[in-house]
C-alpha cells in the first residue's frame, strides 16, 4: 500500500546510505561519533523529503489508486491524503527513535554491544525505519488524527523549548567566542562582526514588528495587537536588563549581543504564531496571508532552518562534553585495551597518563596516527561514549514531531459527519506565543540568577 511509494527511496537508501556516509567521513577525516550523527541526520532529511513529496498531487493520486479507498479522508475541498501521510511518515521516525532511545538507555561505554547498534548496521536500521513507514499506512486514519492533534502538538512544543535553551546557550557561547578572539588577537574584525550581528538582529526585530503591526495589527484584531505589543515591551525590558549595572557586575559575559539574538527569535515566534491563526468567520481580516501560499512556504523554510540548526547544534554540543569519561568509575575502563606490546613512545605515554601528567586522550592521539596510516577512520570513542545515546534519540524523536507540525502548517484535523476539516488552529498559535514568552523569561533568568544567587553561580564561572 503505502510501501510501494517508499520502496524506491528505501532501496536506494539501503544500498547507498551507509556507503555514502562512510565515504564522506573518510574524505573529511571525521571520527566515528561524527559519522554517526551524519547518518542519523541523513535519515531525518530522508523523512523530511519523503513527507514533503507526500503532499504533492502526484503522491495523492498514487495513494488513492494503491489504497483502494482505505486511506480516503473526505474534506470539504476534496480527498485529503497528504496531511495524514505526513503524520504517518513522521510518526514512523518518532517510533524508530523511541525504540532506539530505549535500547540505548544507560550505555556508558563504547565497549557495550549496544554501541555497535548505535554506530553501525545502517542498512538494517534503514530497513527497520522503512518497515515502520509501511506499517503505518495500514493503520486507520483515526489513529493518526489523534496523533497529529494530541501527540505531535505537545511534542513540537517541547522541541521548541529545547530550541530555546539551545538558542540561549548558543548566544552566550558565540558572543564569548568572538570577544575572546578579539581580546587575544587584538583584531577589530572580530569586534566588528559581533557588532554587525548584534545590530542586524535588532534591526530585524524592529522591521518584523513593524510588518506585523502593518499587516496583522488592524483595529479589528485586538488579540494580534496584544501579541505584538506585549512582545515588544518584553524585548525592550530584556534589552535594558542585559546592560543593567547589577547584571553586568554579576555576569560580565552578558550584553546586547545575547539580547539581540533572543529578541529576534522571540519576535519570529510571534510572527509565526500570527501566521498560524485561522480565518475569522471565513474572512482574512487578521491574517491576510491565508490568501497566499508564499507566506506558508516562507514559514516552512524558516522553521526547517531552525530545526536543522537546532539538531546540529544540540548533537555537536553534546559531543563537546565528552571530555569527562562516562564510565562506571573503573579506572581500567578509562584506558584503551592493549592488543599488542606497546612501543617505547606508547609506553612512555601510558606511564604519563597513569601518573596523571597527561590526559587519557593523549593515548588516542598516538593511536590515531597509526589508524590514519592504514586508512582506517579515527575513533574518538575508544575510552567511552562522547554523548548520551538515549538523549540523542529523544532529541530526534521530538524533532520528528515538530517536523510533522511544520510540514502540515500546524494545521489540525477534526472529523464531523464523516467530513474531515483540516485547517489552522488557535491552539498552535498559542503554543508559539507562549514559547516566545518562555524564551524571554528563561533569558531573563540567566541575567538575574547570578545577581540573586551569586554563590551558586560562582562555581560555573559566571
Amino acid at each position: 500500500m503505502g510501501g510501494v511509494l517508499t520502496c524506491f527511496a528505501t532501496e536506494a537508501a539501503c544500498c547507498f546510505g551507509k556507503a555514502a556516509c562512510n565515504c564522506f567521513c573518510k574524505l573529511c577525516g571525521t571520527r566515528s561519533s561524527t559519522a554517526t550523527r551524519v547518518g542519523y541526520a541523513f535519515m531525518f532529511v530522508l523523512t523530511a523529503v519523503l513527507s514533503w513529496i507526500m503532499q504533492s498531487d502526484w503522491a495523492s493520486r498514487k495513494l488513492k489508486s494503491i489504497s483502494h479507498g482505505y486511506l480516503e479522508l473526505k474534506c470539504p475541498q476534496g480527498d485529503c491524503y497528504g496531511y495524514l501521510a505526513v503524520i504517518r511518515i513522521c510518526f514512523a521516525t518518532t517510533l524508530f527513535h523511541a525504540i532506539m532511545s530505549a535500547i540505548m538507555y544507560n550505555v556508558k561505554s563504547s565497549r557495550d554491544f549496544r554501541s555497535s547498534i548505535q554506530n553501525g548496521y545502517w542498512a538494517w536500521k534503514l530497513l527497520a525505519w522503512a518497515g515502520l513507514v509501511i506499517l503505518n499506512f495500514f493503520i486507520p486514519n483515526e489513529f493518526f488524527m489523534f496523533v497529529g492533534k494530541y501527540l505531535d502538538t505537545p511534542g513540537a512544543f517541547v522541541f521548541i523549548l529545547i530550541q530555546i535553551v539551545l538558542l540561549i546557550d548558543f548566544a552566550y557561547t558565540f558572543s564569548e567566542t568572538l570577544l575572546e578572539k578579539w581580546e587575544e588577537k587584538q583584531d577589530k574584525r572580530w569586534l566588528g562582526l559581533l557588532l554587525a550581528i548584534t545590530f542586524g538582529a535588532f534591526l530585524c526585530s524592529i522591521a518584523l514588528t513593524g510588518v506585523m503591526y502593518a499587516w496583522f495589527g488592524s483595529s479589528a484584531c485586538k488579540l494580534n495587537q496584544f501579541f505584538i505589543s506585549f512582545n515588544l515591551i518584553l524585548c525592550l525590558i530584556v534589552t535594558a536588563l542585559s546592560v543593567a549595572p547589577p547584571v553586568q557586575e554579576a555576569n560580565p559575559k552578558s550584553g546586547l549581543a545575547q539580547a539581540a539574538m533572543v529578541t529576534v527569535y522571540a519576535t519570529y515566534l510571534v510572527a509565526s504564531a500570527i501566521v498560524s491563526e485561522p480565518n475569522d468567520n471565513g474572512e482574512n481580516v487578521c491574517n491576510p496571508t491565508n490568501k497566499s501560499g508564499k507566506t506558508e512556504t516562507t514559514t516552512l523554510v524558516l522553521g526547517s532552518l531552525f530545526t536543522f540548526l537546532a539538531l546540529a547544534y544540540s548533537t555537536t554540543r553534546a559531543a563537546t562534553k565528552g571530555d569527562v569519561l562516562t564510565t562506571n568509575g573503573d579506572d581500567e575502563a578509562s584506558l584503551p585495551l592493549i592488543s599488542e606490546q606497546p612501543s617505547g613512545r606508547s609506553s612512555h605515554l601510558r606511564s604519563a597518563v597513569e601518573s596523571g601528567a597527561l590526559p587519557s586522550r593523549a593515548l588516542h592521539d598516538d593511536d590515531d596516527g597509526d589508524d590514519s596510516a592504514f586508512g582506517v577512520p579515527d575513533d574518538d570513542e575508544k575510552d567511552g561514549v562522547q554523548y548520551n545515546y538515549s538523549f540523542f534519540h529523544i532529541i530526534f524523536l521530538l524533532a520528528s514531531m515538530y517536523l510533522a507540525m511544520l510540514l502540515t502548517g500546524w494545521d489540525m484535523v477534526d472529523k464531523t459527519d464523516g467530513v474531515a476539516v483540516v485547517g489552522k488552529s488557535m491552539g498552535a498559535a498559542w503554543v508559539k506565543v507562549v514559547s516566545s514568552w518562555l524564551v524571554l523569561l528563561l533569558y531573563v533568568w540567566t541575567l538575574v540568577a547570578p545577581v540573586w544567587l551569586p554563590d551558586r553561580f560562582d562555581q560555573y564561572g559566571l
